[in-house]
């Protein structure tokens, strides 16, 4: 799962992917698309609105994720990034997202 951190952090760090954090539109469009495509109640799509955004995982889940991303170095193309790295950029998006 580590790995999925990892792609949302390195996306969101190139300008391309600060532009579709500032795109409110974009975040509508892929909830309702989401909504509709990939219902699950546990996924609280319907909550996905600007000021209620999580990406950041809780301290026990991130601990987790920590030992994963160490164990997942080897799979990632030259050298990853620190995980704390990882971590502030998904600080990053999610404030943007949140900041509306």
């Amino acid at each position: 799962i580590s790995r999925h951190y990892y792609d949302v952090a390195m996306i969101t760090a190139t300008e391309v992917g600060a532009s579709a954090l500032a795109d409110e539109a974009l975040l509508t469009a892929v909830r309702e698309h989401n909504l509709i495509a990939f219902r699950q109640a546990w996924k609280k799509f319907e909550e996905a609105v600007p000021g209620s955004v999580r990406i950041v995982p809780q301290d026990a889940l991130r601990a987790a994720i920590e030992k994963d991303y160490e164990a997942m170095q080897g799979m990632m193309l030259g050298d990853a990034p620190e995980f704390d790295w990882v971590m502030k950029q998904l600080q990053i998006a999610e404030d943007t997202i949140n900041r509306r």
